[in-house]
Order: C-alpha cells, then structure tokens, then sequence
C-alpha cells in the first residue's frame, strides 16, 4: 500500500502473487482469514493436491502503462466499450464478491488504493470444457509444477479415483459438445450424412497443420 501510494515510477510495478497464502501464512476456509463463497461448489482441481496448478493470486495494482495506461482507456475506449451489447459495469465494494464468468473478457480499475484476491476454479458445470482444454491444448496449459508433465493424464487419474462417475459424466459431456461442433463444421462445408462429401470440391489450408476452433474454458 506505501509503494502505491507514494511511488513515482515512469510504469509503476503490478503485483500479481501465487504464494501469498504461504509467504503470509493465511488460512483459507471457514474459520480462516479468507474463503471461497461455498456457492460455487467443490473445485475440482483439489483432487490433485499439492500438484493442483496457481489458482489464487494478490493483486496489488498501480496504474498499468502497457498496452494503454488507465487514462488513455477511460479517454478514449471506455464510453464506446458501454456501447457493446451485452456490456455490464458496477462497483464491488470492500468485502465483496464478484463472480466473472468463463470466457467473459473483463477490465477491474481501482477507485481508491485496493488490494484484491482473485482466485480459479472448476466447478463441475465447466468439467467437459476443462477436459477438453487439457488435453486438447497442453502448450497453453499454465501453473502446474515441473514436476507435472501430463497434466491431463494427471488430472483424469485422480478424478477418476474420487469422482468416477462425476468423471464418466464429464467424458461424455465432452463427447457430446465435440459431437455438436462436427455437425456446425460439416455444415458449413456442404457435408451430407446421407450423401457423404457433397462439398468435397471444397477446401482449404494454411499449410500450418491442424488449428481447430476448441473453446478455452
């Protein structure tokens, strides 16, 4: 707070920390200094334990100068952002929550000096997506250990074992949205079921290999 304060940095430090709970020796639960509102569930991500990737972090801001500093967003992009459909905008008040949803891009500014908590989850409605991501995408997966080369594997393993059905639910959830995803692309290229390859004329390549659209959870 007193180098937020008083620093007169040309770009000022943003701190964004992963340890704080043990660099501070905070306790997390109910009779703790802080926990997660129990209305988001279990996270499922505790079943790896100590092996679980970052999912909490201190952010103590400044103002930030890259890309665009604060002021030049709230000048010039901030009135036109209010015009996107779908564009929500309040306040969160010391002591309060705010939940932001999966894939919502959001921006937090501080109207006074502030220190936050943010913390990830799984929760078990995003299940199919989070299996999805692991082991569809495994160079955007963050967090995790060096000790930790197969998050995917790793992850399913210990789901498996403390959550079996939970996990045959989630693998057939994913079967199903990647099932849905199929369909949307072989309509788009003219593909029959019935007829096979009724667009099989068409087509097209980057030369780049494989680049499928699955979304980030």
């Amino acid at each position: 707070m007193e180098y937020m304060s008083n620093n007169e940095d040309e770009s000022p430090l943003y701190l964004f920390d992963s340890s704080f709970v043990e660099k501070m020796n905070l306790k997390v639960g109910s009779v703790g200094d802080y926990w997660p509102p129990e209305c988001f569930g279990k996270d499922l991500f505790d079943v790896l334990g100590d092996q679980r990737p970052d999912r909490r972090w201190l952010i103590d801001q400044s103002e930030v100068t890259s890309p665009l500093s604060i002021t030049e967003w709230l000048l010039n992009f901030h009135a036109e952002a209010r015009k996107t459909p779908g564009c929500m905008e309040g306040i969160c008040n010391e002591g309060e929550v705010l939940h932001v949803p999966s894939k919502w891009w959001h921006l937090v500014i501080n109207l006074s000096p502030s220190i936050a908590i943010t913390q990830n989850f799984i929760p078990e409605a995003h299940l199919a997506n989070a299996l999805g991501f692991l082991r569809d995408r495994p160079q955007q997966v963050s967090g995790f250990g060096n000790d930790v080369e197969d998050p995917y594997s790793l992850f399913t393993a210990r789901l498996r074992k403390t959550y079996p059905a939970l996990f045959e639910k989630g693998l057939s959830e994913l079967e199903r949205l990647e099932l849905g995803k199929k369909r949307k692309w072989d309509e788009l290229v003219g593909v029959n079921g019935e007829e096979g390859a009724r667009g099989k004329d068409f087509g097209f390549g980057f030369g780049l290999g494989d680049d499928d659209d699955a979304e980030v959870p």
